[in-house]
């Protein structure tokens, strides 16, 4: 163990104990990944045995236009709007790229795009509808927490109205029931937001 911090939290997890939120940024803040994994593996072999699960999903990306571009190093399929190779797809694209998938045991449509300078919450709100009324069994994983904030700015709102409240409950009622967790990109935009 290369990290003396994970210490106490090692003891924790190889007695079965409950971990606290102070012990979960301690692992975020660490760099020790060999010992965060081996710890994992022992908490998930507790848990599921030699069981393994996964999901069939299928990747959507409707845009690769993000303002980001220039700046994240997240990915490597942006573009500016103008740029070569940038693409928007139409919500009728986005329903035949699902549909194209019919035949296959897809279980989660996992939406990943770019920071769109124009899209506006309707767009996504309007695909996430569709999506779920031609694959209702089908979940939706989509927006990074950057997207969100992003998103918020568009429309004029707080980030936290956006991600706690209305945004929210039109999304859901839209289909979508679950954010994209991509830690790297969630943690990029760390500007102070207005909240109001």
């Amino acid at each position: 163990m290369k990290d003396p911090s994970l210490v106490p939290i090692a003891t924790k997890v190889e007695q079965g104990k409950r971990l606290t939120r102070e012990d979960g940024l301690a692992l975020f803040a660490s760099g020790d990944l060999l010992t965060i994994g081996r710890l994992a593996d022992l908490a998930n072999q507790r848990k599921n045995g030699s069981r393994v699960y996964f999901a069939a999903n299928q990747h959507i990306n409707p845009t690769n236009v993000c303002i980001l571009r220039n700046t994240c190093v997240f990915c490597s399929f942006a573009r500016m709007p103008k740029e070569d190779g940038a693409y928007t797809r139409s919500l009728e694209e986005v329903f035949a790229e699902a549909d194209a998938a019919r035949e296959n045991p897809t279980r989660e449509f996992h939406i990943v795009g770019g920071l769109h300078p124009k899209l506006k919450l309707s767009y996504y709100t309007d695909m996430f509808r569709g999506l779920k009324e031609r694959h209702p069994q089908v979940m939706i994983k989509a927006l990074t927490a950057v997207e969100v904030a992003h998103l918020a700015r568009i429309e004029g709102m707080s980030t936290r109205r956006a991600a706690g409240h209305e945004r929210i409950r039109r999304q859901h009622a839209a289909g979508w029931r679950r954010r994209g967790v991509l830690a790297g990109r969630a943690r990029h935009d760390r500007r102070p937001q207005a909240d109001g």
